[in-house]
């Protein structure tokens, strides 16, 4: 039994290289190459348009420029006015270093003032929450007496309970109006 299926996997291997070989798979010959008549599928610029529309980005003025020689620098002296700050203007803008270290700057710059009007946000939103706690407990005196910020201490002596809850209701709608104020500037950030 044994014997038999040894002689099966003989046979078989013999086949499979024998018919590898007949096949063309000698490592001397090369590949064919690809017949002429397969068309190869191309896109072009064109067909891009037609499909996608014309790009809203303007055209470098590099590309412009790319066939011709490089223009040689004006030799004038710094400070001069002319065409060498012109040029010099003009490489700058063109210059990808410097372009993407400008890119990196507002980067920088956006971060900070988002940081800035978050802070903003914050700390509209806490006196917020301390205005109406106090407001609440103005209205209930079950709540506990309420305790005045540090700059409204002397505007609530001598004043009764209605007057200082009129006082706290102006100042809640002014805090709630600076709050929408910081927070309206931390989405125009954004």
């Amino acid at each position: 039994m044994h014997l038999r299926i040894l002689s099966l996997l003989f046979v078989l291997v013999a086949t499979a290289t024998v018919a590898g070989k007949t096949q063309g798979s000698d490592p001397k010959t090369k590949p064919q190459p690809k017949a002429d008549d397969e068309e190869v599928l191309t896109f072009t610029t064109a067909d891009l348009e037609k499909k996608y529309g014309k790009s809203a980005k303007p055209k470098p003025a590099v590309k412009a420029q790319a066939g011709s020689a490089p223009a040689p620098r004006d030799k004038a002296a710094p400070g001069g006015g002319g065409k060498s700050d012109e040029a010099s203007a003009a490489r700058a803008a063109s210059d990808p270093l410097s372009r993407l270290q400008a890119s990196q700057q507002a980067q920088r710059d956006r971060a900070a003032r988002r940081a800035e009007a978050q802070q903003k946000v914050a700390a509209a939103q806490k006196k917020v929450t301390e205005l109406e706690q106090r407001l609440s407990k103005l209205r209930n005196p079950l709540l506990g007496a309420p305790k005045p910020g540090d700059d409204e201490k002397r505007a609530w002596e001598g004043k009764n309970q209605a007057e200082r809850l009129r006082m706290t209701e102006k100042s809640l709608a002014t805090a709630r109006e600076e709050l929408a104020a910081a927070q309206t500037e931390l989405v125009e950030i954004r």
